[in-house]
C-alpha cells in the first residue's frame, strides 16, 4: 500500500455570501483532507462577522459543527482562520460558510489530501 500527499488549494479567493454556502468537498476516492491554510481578506470599510463550518458527510450545518462562529473581521483586514488549521476532513465532509455583509469578505483556503 501506497500512502501519497497531494498539496493543493481547496478553493481560490471566494467572496462569501450572505447565505450558507458549500465552498468545498473533500473528493470520495481520497483517504482524508487536511486543511493547512485559511484565510478571509475584509475589503470593506465596516466590519463582518463570518461563520465556518466543518460539515460531515450527510449532514448539514450546525452549532454542532461550526468551526468559527459569527468572528468579527475588522474593517480593511486580513485574518488567518488559525482555529481551522490541520483540522481534517473524511471523503464527503465540506466546508460550509458565510458573511454578515453581502461583498465584504474573500475566503480562501489550501490543504492537503491523503491518498
Amino acid at each position: 500500500l501506497i500512502i501519497m500527499t497531494v498539496f493543493k488549494r481547496l478553493f481560490e479567493g471566494t467572496i462569501l455570501p450572505t447565505t450558507q454556502t458549500t465552498l468545498f468537498t473533500s473528493t470520495v476516492g481520497v483517504m482524508e483532507t487536511v486543511i493547512k491554510q485559511m484565510s478571509v481578506v475584509n475589503f470593506t470599510a465596516a466590519a463582518a462577522t463570518i461563520t465556518v463550518y466543518l460539515v460531515p458527510f450527510g449532514s448539514t450545518p450546525s452549532p454542532s459543527n461550526a468551526a468559527i462562529f459569527n468572528e468579527a473581521i475588522g474593517a480593511n483586514q486580513s485574518v488567518a482562520l488559525r482555529k481551522i488549521m490541520n483540522q481534517s476532513l473524511q471523503p464527503g465532509d465540506y466546508i460550509s460558510a458565510s458573511c454578515s455583509t453581502l461583498n465584504s469578505v474573500t475566503i480562501t483556503a489550501s490543504g492537503s489530501e491523503v491518498i
